[in-house]
């Protein structure tokens, strides 16, 4: 398949803005927010998760399994992927809904779907464990996360400052983060205001 150099681009430029934006000093304990374009999030799964899977001997993508995509749907993020079953591609994926309660995040899982037949199941056996290893690798907790119970939302920077997790909304298109940056360790800010 032919690269296309736009793509390779928009997603090296969407790792670099989270990463920056992550990283940007700002006052201790003031809120902030970053908005994440589907777009943008499909060329970096498309462009930029291969070299990562190439590179980083704990990621182990699933023979057999295309590159994700997503989509950004009222409240929900549906995750899709191929998958080589019986001789032919077959597109496999689940509507996850993300929401902070009590100060933790919480991926509750709507439904999931093999092509255009919608099943009732609770964690396709496929994407789960690459979406948990992602999360549990982003997210300062000592076992991988489980979806079934929600994380403590933080995220440990080199400098030891921590950012919290602290508000998801996820619109048609898009989904807003809305974090805290601490210089000390983080407590949970359970039903904290912004």
């Amino acid at each position: 398949a032919e690269v296309d150099p736009t793509e390779v681009e928009q997603a090296s430029q969407f790792e670099q803005g989270i990463v920056s934006g992550f990283q940007r000093i700002r006052p201790d304990q003031e809120s902030w927010a970053v908005r994440i374009r589907q777009e943008d999030v499909n060329a970096w799964l498309a462009r930029r998760l291969p070299r990562w899977i190439d590179h980083d001997q704990q990621l182990q993508w699933p023979e057999g399994v295309g590159m994700p995509q997503v989509s950004f749907q009222d409240g929900h993020v549906v995750v899709a992927a191929t998958r080589r079953t019986l001789g032919m591609d077959v597109i496999i994926g689940a509507s996850i809904e993300p929401s902070i309660v009590n100060g933790r995040l919480s991926l509750s899982w709507e439904d999931g779907f093999v092509g255009r037949l919608s099943i009732l199941v609770i964690k396709p056996t496929v994407l789960v464990p690459l979406i948990e290893s992602a999360i549990g690798s982003l997210v300062s907790e000592s076992d991988p996360a489980e979806f079934s119970d929600p994380i403590d939302p933080v995220i440990g920077l080199a400098d030891g400052r921590q950012v919290r997790i602290i508000d998801i909304e996820v619109v048609d298109g898009s989904m807003y983060v809305q974090c805290r940056t601490s210089r000390r360790p983080v407590e949970q800010d359970a039903g904290s205001s912004p």
